[in-house]
């Protein structure tokens, strides 16, 4: 390495060195955890020493390198997809109550899992019904900002109550119980425990992240959801991620595809731009579609609608 990169005097053929690299990736190698790597990963490794040859200064010219270094093809394979019934059963299947509004969050906003964990209380605005995203904890380090639903801002307020309800704590037999009332502050994460050491809020958005991640394979068990692949179980088939594709696949399926762009925190078109108002109304439009447990709601919203359709209908009579 070290004549690689400073003597230049290497006199290996750097596409022979990265094509029996990628074949012993590919052949050979086994994890730790006892698995092959995917062809995906296996293609990244391969990008990132390539990058880091070139940053030496070694060049490797584009043209040769995709003759003689064979990389193998990425099988893209099915992504579940999910339904507003699936939707409403991991709701209710959900082991605690942060995991069910975690969840309940990424069907209603379409965020990454990434995002939501990093969101403050202050950065809800309830009285408008939205919730602001912070660009440095987002994949395009843009803020955003993405609306709530009504059913999703009751289940908030309850899930407050309770994060911040009065403990009574027994440490030790024949002590006084002590007595916690947690206070709650704007800074507060909300899918993180009370207490946290806010100094460093990178390493407890990591933690709420992992945590979260277990009670969810938990719930995806009692639920019996399988694996995409039940011979090595590494994925499953409904993921944090799943969430976020049903969001865009709902509001792209109502007309607004535009819209969907945006609502996710695409880049979209850079001619698509609407006034807050104008996008207040649109998800208006599309709230009883993410709507999944306040059935008054949802029946209050069908009746409206036949009961347009009904009057459209005498119109044409007539």
């Amino acid at each position: 390495i070290d004549e690689f990169l400073i003597s230049k005097k290497f006199k290996i053929d750097v596409y022979e060195l990265l094509s029996s690299y990628g074949f012993y990736l590919t052949s050979e190698y086994v994890s730790p955890d006892g698995f092959k790597l995917s062809n995906i990963t296996i293609k990244n490794i391969l990008n990132t020493i390539r990058n880091f040859l070139e940053y030496h200064d070694i060049e490797i010219n584009p043209r040769k390198y995709r003759l003689k270094v064979r990389q193998p093809k990425v099988i893209r394979q099915h992504k579940e997809a999910l339904t507003k019934e699936d939707i409403a059963k991991i709701l209710q299947a959900c082991v605690t109550p942060k995991l069910r509004i975690f969840v309940h969050f990424l069907a209603v906003t379409g965020c990454r899992a990434s995002e939501a964990c990093a969101v403050r209380l202050m950065d809800f605005d309830l009285k408008n019904s939205k919730v602001f995203i912070r660009g440095a904890y987002t994949k395009t380090r843009s803020d955003r900002y993405v609306f709530l639903t009504s059913e999703f801002i009751d289940q908030l307020l309850e899930y407050l109550k309770y994060k911040y309800r009065k403990r009574v704590r027994y440490y030790e037999p024949g002590k006084e119980p002590t007595v916690i009332i947690p206070q709650q502050k704007d800074t507060d994460l909300l899918f993180a425990s009370y207490f946290y050491n806010a100094q460093n809020e990178n390493q407890v958005i990591d933690y709420i992240y992992n945590n979260l991640v277990l009670q969810f394979e938990k719930t995806l068990d009692l639920l019996k959801i399988p694996f995409e692949n039940n011979s090595t179980k590494r994925r499953r088939k409904i993921t944090f991620h799943s969430f976020r594709r049903f969001v865009k696949s709902v509001i792209s399926d109502l007309g607004y595809s535009d819209f969907s762009e945006w609502y996710i925190g695409h880049l979209g078109s850079t001619y698509y731009r609407r006034s807050d108002k104008d996008k207040f109304e649109l998800f208006k439009k599309i709230e009883p579609y993410l709507t999944f447990l306040d059935q008054r709601l949802l029946e209050a919203k069908q009746q409206d609608l036949t009961s347009k359709i009904e009057s459209i209908e005498k119109e044409n009579r007539e």
